[in-house]
């Protein structure tokens, strides 16, 4: 009597690069693909050839701006999700932080901003931190983000604010209006931005947010 085999079974092992299922009646080592199409395959396709897992993984790339006062932030930010790759890269994503600092600071026929500005374009998720200013390199870069958001659905945009003591005896007034003009500007835009009081409030934050994407938009 002929063993049938179940249809989701075998698109599972195709897909899964497992192109062999012994019979459990005959113990013969039976071909996925004939068993599926019908006919028997003389040479395997070039995907067969490939091992299990070694598929390009889906680059998500995201822009981290801010103004320079939060260095630390930014490099504790990056930090974090360069030692997470390993686990999303078992998941088929490789999340790219991008930031200033890592342009080359070679000649350009434009200026500098014009080059992280044509980056931003190309991201999918475009995050902005601000804490006593925000300066107008980094609200440049936001109105990009925002544009291109406009007319393309991307970059998804995340800012942040972080919420901690200053030394108002050092405090800039010119600083803190521009932060303040920032905050009212999002407001108007009815973009929601999110409080954070430390870097690992942040990490946690927008980690729960990138899950979030990753399960919904590019599983």
């Amino acid at each position: 009597m002929p063993k049938f085999f179940d249809q989701k079974e075998l698109l599972q092992r195709k897909e899964d690069k497992r192109l062999s299922v012994e019979c459990p009646r005959s113990y013969e080592q039976m071909d996925v693909l004939e068993l599926l199409e019908g006919t028997k395959v003389e040479k395997l396709p070039d995907w067969a050839n490939k091992a299990p897992g070694t598929a390009v993984p889906r680059k998500i790339r995201i822009f981290l701006a801010s103004s320079s006062e939060l260095r630390e932030d930014r490099d504790a930010f990056e930090l974090y999700f360069r030692q997470k790759n390993d686990g999303h890269l078992k998941r088929g994503f490789y999340p790219e932080i991008v930031r200033w600092e890592n342009f080359l600071d070679a000649m350009s026929d434009t200026r500098s901003q014009d080059e992280y500005n044509k980056d931003i374009r190309t991201c999918e998720i475009f995050v902005c931190l601000c804490f006593t200013k925000c300066g107008k390199f980094t609200k440049e870069e936001f109105a990009i983000a925002h544009q291109q958001f406009k007319s393309s659905g991307r970059p998804f945009i995340y800012t942040f604010f972080k919420h901690a003591p200053i030394n108002t005896g050092t405090a800039v007034e010119e600083d803190l209006k521009s932060m303040w003009a920032f905050q009212a500007e999002l407001r108007e835009l009815e973009h929601f931005y999110t409080d954070y009081d430390s870097v690992e409030h942040l990490k946690r934050q927008f980690n729960d947010q990138l899950e979030k994407m990753l399960e919904q938009i590019w599983a």
